[in-house]
């Protein structure tokens, strides 16, 4: 299925002004236990409350479902998670199988400080 996106279990359409509900096949995915450091906490919460509920959001998706969205590897294990047409980036490592840790977050225009940041924080507590 092309675009098919496994966290919605709904796509709803107008269509002649008809509204329309197709229902997919729940796909199972592995989960994650999502970790943060003190570090994204800080960033995180000066954040307004829109930007906190988008990131929250993405948040539970991968927890629950493992579907990660749009995102970017940036080496040495280190990987953004990015939105579409938001100056957004949060910063992430894979610790063990089964944890995510969310290392620091920042913009478009301080990212390569942040990208330096996380690399330092991820050898720091992951090794």
């Amino acid at each position: 299925m092309k675009n098919f996106a496994p966290h919605d279990q709904f796509l709803k359409f107008k269509k002649k002004n008809l509204t329309y509900c197709r229902i997919y096949p729940t796909i199972t995915f592995m989960s994650w236990k999502v970790d943060a450091t003190v570090d994204f906490e800080k960033w995180f919460k000066k954040q307004d409350k829109r930007i906190r509920n988008r990131i929250d959001l993405r948040v539970v998706m991968i927890s629950e479902e493992g579907h990660f969205g749009w995102y970017k590897p940036l080496g040495d294990g280190v990987y953004e998670l990015k939105w579409k047409n938001e100056n957004l980036r949060v910063y992430y490592c894979f610790k063990g199988k089964t944890i995510l840790l969310l290392l620091n977050g920042g913009s478009k225009s301080g990212q390569s400080k942040d990208i330096q940041k996380a690399k330092k924080l991820k050898e720091k507590l992951c090794g």
